[in-house]
Order: C-alpha cells, then structure tokens, then sequence
C-alpha cells in the first residue's frame, strides 16, 4: 500500500492501565488491505523517536463501510508528538489539543454518581390526589435498629418517618443501647403512638436486632431504614401507591442518594435498573429503601447470625425466590447518610465480616435452588463473582466460527488448545445471515452448548469456554456473552443496551479493566441485558433449535442476535453479560466509520425489528433518570457541551497562568 493513499486523524484519547494512555484514529484510504502496525511510529519535537515507548494496534472494521481504527498505546507523558506512516507525517499531538479532547471524553463518561448537576435536578413531589385509593390503607411496619445512635442522626431519622405523606405506619425502634441517656431523651419528646420502642438490654448484632422488630411488626407490609439515614416524605406514598394498582407485589426499593448533614444537599445518586437477577447476584443493588410484603415475610426464615452485616441482602435473596412481583420506583426516596462510621462511609475495609456475610447470603440462596456454587468478593468492595463450575458435569461445546474466509480465521483457531474445552468446530464461510450460521451450526455441531465467533476473536484466556459455559447450569439462562477487549486492553464489549428509541451501544466502551466497576458496577459485574454481544456468545443447542424458524434475515448481525436474544427473552430467558469470561476482538460488529466510539452501531433493520417485538423497546437496565447516548451512564438532562468543555478548558488555562504567576 502506498504510505499517500492513507491518512489518519486523532479523534479520542483513553486512559489506560499504568499510567498510559490510548490515541484512537480512523483510517482512510487504505483500501482492502489492512495497514501493518510496525509501519507506523511516534517523534517528538526535537525529532527523537518515541516508538519505543509505544504500542500500534489495527482494530480491524466488520461493518460494511467502516474503515479500520488505529489504537496507539504510549506513555502518558507523550503529548506533544508527529504520528508517521512509513515515514509521512499523518498527524499532530499537542498537549492542548490532548487536553481538549480528554475534557471532551470526561464529560461524555461523567455517570450520576459524579455529575455535579445532581444538585438542581428536580426532586420528588408528591402523588396527584386520589393516587392511592380510599379504600386502601394497609399498614406499613418501619424496622429501625438502634446502637448508640448520634443524637442528631437518630432525631433526623424520626423525624422523616414522621413527615411521611402516607400515614398508616408503625415505626419499630429496636434500642440495643436502653442505657444511652442522651438517646433515651431524644426518644422520650416523641409522643406520636405510632412511634414503638423496644429497649433491649443484650446488643444481638444488626441482624438479630432486626429480626426482634420483625417479630413485633403487626403491618401487611414490613420495611427497613438504618438508624443515620432519612427517608423522602413521599417513599411510603410512592410504594403504597404501586401495591394498590398491583395487589401481588412483595418486594420494593427505590432509588437513593448520599448526603451528609442536610438531605435536600444530596449528592452521588444511584439510579438502579428494575429487577436485574444477574446484579442482584454480584452484588446487592437493591439495598434501599427495602420493603416485603407480609406474604413473602411469611414464606422465610429471618436472617441468621452469619449473615449479620448483610442481613438486607438475605433477605431479599429471600424475598426474590417467593415475590409474585417486584416493584422497583425509579425516583430518589431513601438519603444514605455518610460518615466516618457507617459502610457508606468508606469503612467497608474495617468490617469483613460484612462483606463474608454477603457471600454467605448468596451461597445459602444458591443452596436453597440445588445450584452448587463457591462465592468470592471480586477487587471491588461487596461485589462479588458467582463461580458455577462445580454445579453440574462439563457439558460439550462447539465452537461455529462466522467468517468470509478460512484464512481470517487463522487467530481465532490459533488461540484454541485442547485446555478451552471445544469438543468440534464449525467454520461457517460466508453466511448470508445469523439464521443461515445458526442453521448450518445445528446441523454440524452435536454438543449441548454452541459458541458462536466472529472470526476476530482471539480465545486468549483458557478459562473464558469453561467460565461461560458454567452459568448454563441455571434453567433460566438463555444466552452468555463475555466481556471482551481490545487488543490493547480497554474493554471493546461489556454489554448490550438500548438507547430510547431501541438503538444497540455497547456500554463502558474503552475504560480500562478494574476501574473501579463503573456506574453501578455495570462495568465489573455479572448482568443481565437486554441482548447478546454480537461477537462472542453462547446458547443452549436446543434454544437455539427452538427459536431457528422465527429468526429474520436484516443484513446485520447486531440486529440478529438482538431478534435471538428477545426470542429468548419471551421464553423468560436471561440475556447475561459477565466480566469473568473475557477474550480478545481485533474488530467489532459495533465499529462504524461515523463514529470512533460506536456509540449508535450499525444495526440496520432495526426499526423492523422493533415493530416485531415493540415490548423489547424498553432496556432492561433503563432507568428514566439516567440515558446513554454517549456510549456511557448519565444524567438525564439537556446539556451544551461545547460551551461546557470551552469553560473547563478555560478555568484549566487560567489555573496554570495563576500558578505561574504567584509560584
């Protein structure tokens, strides 16, 4: 290829692991063939080569149109450089214009849980009149152990209780602490009889201090709120008001926020999808404000002493395995007070007894399905990974590899050795649709499991086939897609969600692995979504079989797995994504030639497709507060962003001139 024919801008800049950092560039002009990564180098201003400090990976295109990316990973330091091409120059780095485009890429990553524009977003307002029948008015029982509360804490507590809009509530004050006076006046200037306290002499743990108020509740519904938190006035009327419209719900939560000593200032929002088993198996999601129904509270058994610190996860462990329907309000009405001594106060490190006691949570719920299973924490805190290996036998796996042909395969079939477990392959040249691949692989391919590549997939970790294929032991499961990267080792797919109007974006594309888990662990956490990563999954011979003669033909792979995945989805399949698995693409089914961050894909046929399964339109992790247009989780408002990186941008010059001037 003649180094003039190809040309090469710097679009996007990421940080990666150890203190680097990775350029992205489209390539044009290449034409069929594919540029080789050692043509290309770094030189600095003075002339000096930087390509020893750096890495050149060529992100191969899958959709038609697209044009390769270039990935150059370097030293975090190189900022200022000439990108070259066989000796040409294709391009400039300056660090301003590094900086620019990093403000440009914060602010598209910038989640809720960050975003300081939390702070005027509107707030919860009451139900219109009439919202909640007359004639329903059942009681609500509120479970508050107490230890030694801050005064201040516990009156701010009461105090919330008290302003609830829904009235019929009894409030259990469990006082494991009888003999602290300042607590006993604080609770003596309460006179409302709906207000109970139950002084106990002997502190039993958080555990057994909730079960005695369990026992002395009289409500048709029991809830539960930590000592130091506070409750929105409106929580009890929100979730009383979805119990009267659906008769069969037994387990509730809502959405919350953090504060410290004023609840109207609350900040780091956690805005949580509706029921997501996956989630709720790597880690408690739900946590606040909890609420059971008297038929689930009936059908277990309170918490034991090993899951003290982790009660509120047993039970709604619990709660899911007899809840005829969960309610989820997707509106802030819980505040989680932080300080020096609550878990949400950075103290989770002090206490591993809690975190012990949620993996024990999550075994004895295991125990109680017949799923054998060993449960560990994960590098992040209270999240953890659900390891099935041991619950059934090995079962056989066939790998159907798509691909225009035997010679693009070469890595993929590389990369397997007899350690991943694939009794037979299918090579499926030139399919003319995910139906045809699917076909050809059922009639080829005897194995109870059938892995579908494309043939940019590099199997590099020997555990990904056995990973994957263990989660197969639930009934429930319907299609397993594992975390993939790009070769320089930022995350290519975590996932499938839907945009408003059903549009496919692969989400926490390009962070690096271990960050932190993202916004609501999304990133580092076993899931369920609404579809299937179209480059590497896995399902059932005989789901597939089962569905095969539904399937459509739209021209693009993204749009088929998405019609596979909803087929299942109807048959109350789960769609799962987990980080536990992980490969290697050199391309994606998402990359686009539009858009370097493939935040829209190229799933054509997609409007048909929507018209086919209208009800799959609504993502399962959607939230009405938080939107991804971006690629990434964020706050659901209208935003100038050119004016608001100009801003960030300026206040960061005139930073470094003051620091200049007064040293």
């Amino acid at each position: 290829m003649a180094a003039s024919s190809t040309t090469a801008t710097i679009a996007q800049v990421f940080e990666a692991d150890g203190d680097r950092v990775v350029y992205r560039a489209e390539l044009k002009g290449c034409g069929n063939a594919l540029p080789d990564p050692a043509d290309f180098a770094l030189t600095a201003k003075n002339g000096t080569s930087l390509t020893a400090h750096a890495e050149f990976f060529i992100l191969e295109p899958q959709a038609k149109g697209a044009n390769p990316v270039l990935s150059i990973k370097a030293d975090g330091s190189a900022a200022n450089f000439t990108l070259t091409y066989q000796g040409r120059a294709l391009d400039t780095m300056t660090g301003r214009r590094r900086e620019r485009m990093r403000i440009r890429r914060d602010l598209d990553m910038v989640n809720p849980s960050i975003d300081g524009a939390y702070a005027g977003y509107p707030k919860p307002q009451p139900l219109p009149a009439g919202s909640i029948p007359a004639g329903f008015h059942p009681l609500v029982s509120i479970i508050c152990p107490l230890y030694n509360t801050p005064l201040p804490y516990l009156r701010d507590m009461i105090d919330s209780v008290v302003a609830q809009t829904y009235d019929n509530w009894e409030l259990e004050l469990v006082n494991a602490s009888p003999n602290n006076q300042g607590m006993q006046e604080v609770l003596s200037t309460y006179t409302d009889e709906r207000i109970k306290t139950i002084d106990f002499p002997k502190n039993l743990g958080i555990a057994g201090n909730t079960n005695i108020g369990i026992k002395q509740a009289t409500g048709d519904y029991i809830a539960f709120a930590d000592h130091d938190d506070t409750l929105s006035p409106y929580v009890l009327e929100r979730y009383m008001a979805f119990a009267a419209a659906h008769p069969d719900a037994d387990l509730f939560y809502c959405d919350e926020d953090n504060f410290e000593e004023d609840d109207s200032a609350g900040y780091a929002p956690r805005f949580k999808p509706d029921f997501n088993r996956d989630l709720l198996y790597s880690h408690n999601y739900m946590v606040h404000m909890l609420m059971v129904s008297r038929y689930v509270l009936d059908r277990v058994e309170l918490s034991p002493d090993e899951v003290s610190g982790a009660q509120d996860y047993d039970l709604s462990l619990k709660a899911v395995e007899h809840a005829r329907r969960i309610c989820h309000i997707p509106e802030v009405l819980y505040h989680w007070r932080v300080h020096a001594g609550s878990t949400n106060g950075g103290v989770m490190e002090s206490k591993p007894y809690a975190v012990l006691a949620g993996a024990t949570a999550l075994e004895n719920h295991f125990s109680r399905r017949g799923i054998e299973t060993h449960v560990e924490e994960t590098s992040n805190s209270c999240v953890y990974h659900v390891d099935y290996k041991n619950a059934s036998p090995a079962p056989k796996i066939g790998l159907a590899v798509m691909s225009n042909s035997t010679q693009d395969t070469a890595c993929l079939l590389e990369s397997i050795n007899s350690a991943h477990g694939i009794s037979s392959t299918s090579i499926i040249l030139d399919p003319t649709s995910l139906k045809a691949a699917a076909r050809e692989a059922l009639e080829t391919l005897d194995t109870e499991l059938v892995l579908f590549a494309t043939d940019k997939i590099e199997l590099d970790d020997e555990s990904c086939i056995a990973t994957t294929a263990s989660y197969f032991c639930r009934a429930e499961v319907g299609i397993v897609s594992p975390k993939l990267f790009y070769p320089d080792g930022l995350i290519a797919q975590a996932g499938t969600v839907l945009l408003a109007d059903g549009t496919p974006v692969a989400p926490n594309r390009n962070f690096t692995d271990n960050m932190g888990g993202g916004y609501n662990g999304l990133a580092e956490a076993t899931c369920n979504f609404s579809a299937a990563s179209p480059d590497l999954f896995m399902i059932r011979h005989s789901d597939l079989e089962a569905v095969i003669d539904r399937l459509h033909e739209y021209g693009n792979l993204q749009t088929e797995v998405m019609e596979l995945s909803f087929l299942l989805r109807q048959q109350d399949k789960l769609i799962l994504g987990t980080p536990h698995a992980r490969a290697t693409t050199h391309g994606s089914g998402y990359v686009a030639a539009a858009n370097l961050n493939a935040i829209h894909g190229s799933a054509t046929g997609l409007t048909e497709l929507l018209q086919r399964f209208p009800t799959m339109r609504k993502d399962v992790l959607a939230n009405p507060n938080v939107e991804y247009t971006s690629g990434y989780p964020r706050l659901d408002i209208e935003r100038d962003e050119n004016a608001e990186a100009k801003r960030i941008y300026t206040r960061g010059v005139l930073s470094s001139i003051k620091h200049r001037i007064l040293g």
